[in-house]
């Protein structure tokens, strides 16, 4: 019985090693990310617009311009999450759905080493990102 058990529970515990196919870090998880901690402080550019799928990755249409312009935002892994049943980014423990406005400092670079940018987000060679780094997605109160 002992034999049984041991090839049961050596596949329980590398299942559970996986990665989680809504999480983040998932291959097919259409958020742009990189490592980010408020502590090594933050670039003052501001994006501001509304989240849009777009062929499978997830940008940020600016309040400012057209509606074809978007920008392909990379989101900070310790406060980003993305659930793939409800396209829902959670960010910082708040919810925010497909249309949802976002409000974020930040600024565009090149991705830097660590991101991870989905191939659908269509990043080439030469092109920015908008990293997004704030502790929330929120106007400030005033």
């Amino acid at each position: 019985m002992t034999h049984l058990l041991t090839p049961l529970a050596v596949g329980v515990l590398l299942s559970a090693c996986g990665t989680d196919p809504g999480s983040l870090e998932s291959s097919d998880a259409p958020v742009a990310r990189y490592d980010w901690a408020a502590r090594d402080g933050a670039m003052d550019a501001l994006l501001e617009g509304t989240l849009e799928m777009r062929d499978g990755c997830l940008v940020v249409n600016p309040s400012w311009d057209d509606a074809d312009a978007v920008v392909v935002a990379a989101f900070p892994r310790d406060y980003a999450s993305w659930d793939a049943d409800r396209e829902v980014l959670s960010y910082a423990g708040r919810d925010y759905g497909i249309g949802d406005s976002i409000w974020a400092g930040g600024g565009s670079v090149p991705p830097p080493t660590d991101a991870v940018i989905p191939t659908a987000c269509a990043v080439g060679a030469g092109d920015d990102v908008f990293l997004v780094q704030a502790t929330s997605l929120e106007p400030p109160e005033g």
